[in-house]
């Protein structure tokens, strides 16, 4: 039946639409061996769709633990549910990327990395003169908690760090979100960026992960790595880890080291496309050969022909855009001195938003054309290893930049060519 009909309908028995009840119910419907409806009945509350309230939502910190069915720990996160906490930790530390002050609650898993680094700001902002009752009692469980979380660990890391050595329960300490580390790995050192740092516990290994600075064929943008950080015993120097900050190499090295992979990053962005070669040195393919021959460097043919080696680009959208404060609202009753004092911190966070921005932008997707100019910082996180292809062994590999080189022609070719003397028979 057309709409048209049920129209007529309606007007014909001299009603309208239904009307329906703004509610909510659960029927059960039961029906017989052909598919037919039986009956329809409300459902029983012991089967009926249960919404169950945290018991904890009135917490100022919870310490939530996910254990999986064989009762291991999965993870360990706190929960930041009271307002006076949150707003705190938003302008303590809320620029890192590492940490989403949008939700409520905050969560942050273990270790409490960004609580860590920021410890002391957060226990002289607890300290200042201006906080009210309230909020110094709020603070309190924060600060309660961190030193709960941390005693043991800072008295460590003050015993070893300024000595430039470290232990592994603390070796978490070392890495500061957005902090420059430096990657060792077989042949090469590498740059990346601090971006997270897993684990359950103290005595099993981490896993770091860090953004580096690489190329798709068409563009260049950040990637995601992680490098494992296992077990050892007793004490070892900060310098002899696999992974660790820049701001610990040798004094007299690190300089070198950090300007000397920026000249290595801007001669890979030089190699990018297709360009003809020398190389000596070994490549990085399942089976290791020693190369010595010309190659051909190109992105785009390679990633074709090897797509699972396919660049993978962060989630630069979501998770390099800064978190800003805004600036306070105007309530129309400040005295001179108020509004003086809210002049500044507006512009204090239009700087900050700005620094951001840049920040931003710095690490945002660029396209590989003439405009595009890398900078230093890009160049620092640049790969180690070039993708191309060994003319001698036909083979598509990895090479490491270092080690590839222009080809050196012969001056006056024509001079060295040589000719049988012997004349020739017609």
């Amino acid at each position: 039946m057309s709409t048209g009909a049920y129209d007529c309908l309606y007007q014909t028995l001299g009603s309208g639409p239904p009307i329906v009840k703004p509610k909510f119910e659960d029927v059960t419907v039961t029906q017989d061996i052909y598919g037919n409806v039986e009956s329809t009945r409300r459902t029983a509350e012991s089967l009926k769709y249960k919404v169950e309230k945290d018991r904890y939502n009135d917490i100022a910190i919870l310490i939530r633990r996910r254990l999986s069915s064989t009762r291991e720990a999965l993870w360990i996160q706190m929960e930041i549910q009271s307002p006076d906490i949150q707003e705190t930790v938003t302008k303590v530390c809320g620029h890192s990327d590492l940490l989403n002050t949008k939700v409520s609650p905050i969560v942050i898993r273990k270790p409490y990395l960004i609580l860590f680094h920021y410890r002391a700001e957060l226990r002289e902002y607890d300290l200042h003169s201006d906080r009210t009752d309230q909020e110094k009692v709020h603070l309190k469980v924060l600060v309660d908690f961190m030193a709960k979380a941390f005693t043991r660990d800072e008295a460590e890391y003050s015993r070893l760090i300024d000595k430039g050595q470290v232990s592994f329960p603390i070796v978490w300490t070392l890495f500061k979100p957005e902090e420059e580390v430096f990657i060792h790995e077989s042949h090469f050192v590498r740059c990346g960026r601090v971006q997270s740092l897993h684990g359950i516990n103290k005595t099993q290994g981490w896993s770091l992960g860090t953004r580096s600075w690489d190329y798709d064929g068409t563009f260049f943008g950040p990637v995601d790595s992680v490098s494992p950080l296992q077990p050892f015993e007793g004490i070892c120097d900060i310098t002899s880890l696999p992974v660790y900050p820049v701001r610990f190499h040798k004094n007299q090295n690190k300089d070198d080291l950090r300007q000397r992979l920026i000249e290595r990053g801007r001669k890979w962005k030089s190699m990018v496309d297709v360009t003809h070669l020398s190389y000596e040195g070994s490549d990085d393919n399942s089976v290791q050969l020693q190369v010595s021959s010309r190659i051909i460097t190109d992105y785009a043919t390679h990633q074709q022909a090897n797509p699972h080696h396919a660049t993978a680009f962060s989630w630069y959208n979501a998770s390099l855009t800064k978190q800003t404060k805004e600036p306070p609202a105007d309530d129309g009753n400040d005295d001179g001195d108020d509004v003086d004092d809210a002049e500044r911190q507006t512009q204090a966070l239009e700087k900050e938003d700005k620094e951001a921005q840049k920040e931003h932008d710095r690490f945002f997707l660029q396209r590989h054309d003439s405009s595009y100019i890398m900078s230093d910082d890009q160049a620092l996180l640049c790969p180690a290893k070039i993708r191309g292809f060994s003319l001698m062994d036909k083979k598509w590999a990895f090479f490491l930049v270092e080690n590839a080189t222009d080809i050196q022609w012969l001056e006056n070719p024509m001079e060295r060519l040589e000719i049988d003397g012997a004349p020739k028979k017609s």
